[in-house]
């Protein structure tokens, strides 16, 4: 896991290894890559990655779960967005059309969980947001939420792997197509 102090100091420290690990990751295999490497590319001591991280898998994890939280941050202090669900999907996919780099490595090595995961972390900031404006809790929360993670996740995986061709506006377009052709259907498989 990683365990960042809230500093500038270790938030540096822990953005030049990143920024090494994606150096490393155009000339060698994630699987491949050592710490030495690291060290190298980064100018970072051993004791600081070890401070910051516990392996290497751990500073993808961070700096996704790092833009997760930007965007969930983001989505909410938009102004225009006026608690509308497409405008909060046009602009969180409109951040990852910017900022898709770790996604792109993450899916780069096969770890879907990863993106997952931050997704389900960070979406307490959502849900807080909109917990204060409606009075009705949104009811089975965790199953709410599986459902969007699998859908977001999986469409930008998709666009991803499709090279990124797509704009948001696009994107959405697919997305509502094909919700729209699952209502009224009884099986979803």
């Amino acid at each position: 896991m990683y365990h960042i102090k809230d500093d500038k100091r270790a938030y540096k420290s822990s953005e030049l290894i990143y920024e090494a690990l994606i150096t490393c990751m155009k000339e060698k295999e994630f699987d491949k890559i050592s710490i030495s490497d690291i060290q190298r590319v980064s100018s970072v001591g051993r004791s600081t990655f070890y401070r910051n991280f516990d392996t290497m898998i751990d500073v993808l994890y961070w700096k996704c779960d790092l833009e997760y939280k930007k965007v969930m941050e983001s989505c909410i202090n938009k102004e225009s967005h006026e608690n509308n669900e497409l405008e909060f999907m046009l602009h969180f996919f409109s951040y990852w059309m910017s900022h898709y780099e770790i996604l792109d490595m993450l899916i780069g090595i096969q770890r879907y969980d990863i993106i997952s995961q931050c997704h389900y972390n960070n979406s307490h900031i959502l849900y807080d947001y909109f917990k204060n404006i409606y009075s009705a809790p949104i009811p089975d929360f965790k199953y709410h939420m599986a459902v969007r993670i699998g859908v977001f996740v999986g469409v930008l995986v998709a666009w991803i792997k499709n090279g990124r061709k797509e704009s948001t506006e696009e994107l959405l377009a697919i997305l509502q197509a094909d919700l729209d052709s699952v209502k009224g259907t009884e099986i979803i498989i």
